[in-house]
């Protein structure tokens, strides 16, 4: 049978504390869990979205700024599952509001992702078109015995390297480029987002605090 993981003592009473002087239950396994995971400070939802974008959060532009700010935590975080808690002001949360954020939120980095993939797919066709065609161009050039062959391969063999370079440049070193964009919106598509009062955050750190002294 499988061991079944305990946690340390300590972080079951912490929890326990957290849960009885606050009333509510933590959406993460342990206060640990909290410290260590990704985490936003917002002062509102709006701080997700564009400020020159007056549409509704079902349709407005994620704001430049915060994507910016995944794109530093993602360079800090380690591989395997990503999970970004944003806190807020636990007046200003909203059920509604934040399902529709996650939602957002998921939708961008697939589209974003199906986009690059696609961009993949047609910049090794484009390569391999011109892998083809400088090879056509070299059994051209070096094709007609002639007295004007010499010439005629000479004044092919430059389009005839260019296609060639080009093409598996496409191929091979384009592609790669892209791979670490596709990595970062791939793992932010599979992200967990929670959303957590930000008063419950901070009594649970000092909870965590007072514990250890």
């Amino acid at each position: 049978m499988p061991e079944e993981k305990i946690d340390p003592p300590g972080e079951q009473k912490t929890e326990q504390k957290f849960e009885q002087k606050t009333g509510s239950k933590m959406d993460v396994k342990t206060v640990t869990d909290i410290l260590q995971s990704v985490q936003i400070a917002l002062d509102e939802y709006d701080d997700l979205f564009s400020d020159f974008d007056p549409s509704p959060y079902e349709t407005r532009v994620l704001s430049d700024d915060f994507l910016l700010e995944l794109r530093k935590r993602y360079a800090e975080t380690r591989s395997g599952e990503l999970v970004i808690h944003f806190t807020i002001p636990a007046g200003k949360r909203s059920d509604p509001v934040e399902a529709i954020v996650k939602k957002r939120l998921k939708d961008y980095f697939k589209t974003q992702h199906t986009k690059l993939g696609k961009n993949v797919k047609d910049i090794r066709m484009r390569g391999l078109l011109r892998v083809v065609g400088g090879a056509a161009v070299l059994v051209v050039a070096f094709g007609f015995a002639s007295p004007v062959s010499l010439a005629l391969e000479n004044l092919l063999m430059v389009p005839a390297w260019f296609l060639l370079w080009s093409g598996f440049d496409n191929l091979i070193d384009a592609p790669t480029k892209l791979a670490s964009e596709m990595r970062f919106n791939e793992r932010f598509m599979k992200a967990k987002y929670n959303f957590l009062p930000q008063e419950d955050i901070v009594r649970s750190i000092n909870i965590t605090s007072s514990h250890y002294v």
